[in-house]
């Protein structure tokens, strides 16, 4: 603290109240650029998520998910035990035009 007095004593007074004006502005801005900072991270997070979200709820078989219009599901011809069908297969629209009929 003596040094900062003593160095604003040889200064003068004029420099002294720009470097007193300097160091109060960085007092000001450090907390207000440090909550902008953590502002921008928090909404880039937020950002980040709802995208991931949003991708999950429309993809294929998702809750709002838009589907191949050339795709289709059939049972599998395979049978399970007790002679169950348990499988579906997709089948796209070129399979079923080779196996129809």
């Amino acid at each position: 603290a003596s040094l900062l007095a003593e160095t604003r004593a040889a200064r003068g007074a004029p420099a002294a109240a720009v470097a007193t004006f300097v160091e109060v502005r960085q007092q000001v801005e450090a907390p207000l650029l440090r909550s902008i900072h953590e502002r921008l991270h928090r909404d880039r997070a937020i950002e980040q998520t709802f995208k991931r979200v949003a991708q999950r709820a429309v993809q294929e078989r998702a809750v709002w998910g838009f589907p191949d219009p050339n795709e289709r599901w059939q049972l599998d011809v395979t049978e399970g035990h007790d002679r169950k069908r348990i499988r579906m297969r997709r089948v796209h629209f070129d399979e079923r035009v080779l196996f129809v009929g």
